[in-house]
């Protein structure tokens, strides 16, 4: 694997504070977790877990150090090259990888030494619409105009899986535009747009400031169509968007995504992968006091929401103690 410039400034200012902890407490474990860009959703997401886990070092004699990435696919792309030990991935990138069905990771390039640890924020689907359009379900998205993202986009992405099982096709709208997301969103506050869908980890800064700009609602997801998606595509799955997330929205809404899927190594130690996981699972709470994307996460869709490769043998133990799997 060719070397990148952040890797040699990253893992020389890891090793420099891995050696100085080492001089105070030999007895650690220290384990690199692959995130993503500074200051960007994964990076953040990855320092509260590394935050979580470094709060009971003393207990588990574990010490969890967050290094920068360009996303994904690079951080699954260390972790084959075993240059880290864990990662957040999306959850189909997770997929995709380890069986090898995506281009980039596709035959002898699929990521076999990776196992799924927990899954944690979720990227659910927000299908926007305007209050005035008369859109309440999603039966009453049709012959409306709807912006479905652009091709490649996660927008679009999930927009297909979407209509997949709802069993239509474009010809089920007025208009299915491919806007980029802000213009969609404005073309939807100027009326020119009855519903767009936004994709994002939760809570979006984008849906909020959306909900903030004009007069739109979140359209629920039936429970019916997001089992057919999740059974069509497993590294979706059912995610509930609560009802404080948002301004103006006074119950809970049924919708489904990803989530940023931590996985690991299989030589990562099952008991450090255990006492890892019960340090995440055990203190949920806490978690979502330092990162509100952790809001909403349960024991429950920790264990199982999104995952789909298989678990790591010491992950999969502490969820069968605790009564999850």
């Amino acid at each position: 694997m060719r070397q990148r410039g952040w890797g040699r400034g990253i893992f020389f200012a890891l090793g420099l504070s891995a050696a100085l902890m080492a001089q105070a407490a030999p007895a650690q474990e220290r384990l690199v977790l692959a995130s993503g860009a500074v200051q960007g959703g994964y990076f953040l997401t990855g320092g509260a877990v590394c935050a979580q886990i470094n709060k009971q070092t003393t207990q588990h004699k574990l010490y969890c150090a967050v290094a920068p990435s360009s996303g994904s696919v690079e951080n699954l792309e260390l972790l084959r090259a075993s240059q880290v030990d864990l990662a957040l991935v999306q959850s189909d990138w997770q997929y995709l990888a380890f069986e090898g069905t995506a281009k980039r990771f596709a035959g002898a390039e699929k990521v076999a030494n990776m196992r799924a640890m927990a899954a944690l924020s979720s990227m659910p689907l927000a299908l926007l619409a305007r209050e005035d359009a008369a859109i309440t379900t999603l039966s009453d998205l049709r012959g409306k105009r709807v912006d479905i993202g652009r091709a490649g986009t996660a927008r679009r992405l999930v927009m297909d899986d979407l209509l997949a099982a709802l069993e239509w096709d474009l010809g089920a709208f007025e208009l299915a535009s491919e806007f980029p997301q802000q213009e969609a969103l404005d073309a939807l506050c100027a009326g020119q747009l009855a519903a767009v869908p936004i994709v994002d980890i939760s809570p979006s800064s984008q849906v909020r400031a959306a909900l903030r700009r004009c007069k739109l609602r979140i359209v629920p997801i039936d429970a019916a169509v997001v089992a057919k998606v999740v059974a069509a595509k497993p590294y979706y799955s059912a995610i509930k968007i609560p009802s404080s997330t948002y301004p103006g929205t006074k119950t809970d809404i049924a919708s489904f995504g990803q989530r940023i899927v931590l996985v690991g190594r299989f030589k990562v130690a099952d008991t450090d992968a255990y006492n890892f996981v019960k340090a995440l699972v055990e203190n949920l709470p806490a978690l979502a006091k330092i990162h509100p994307s952790f809001k909403g996460l349960t024991p429950q869709s920790v264990a199982k929401g999104g995952i789909a490769i298989p678990l790591h043998d010491g992950a999969a133990r502490y969820y069968r103690e605790a009564g999850l799997r």
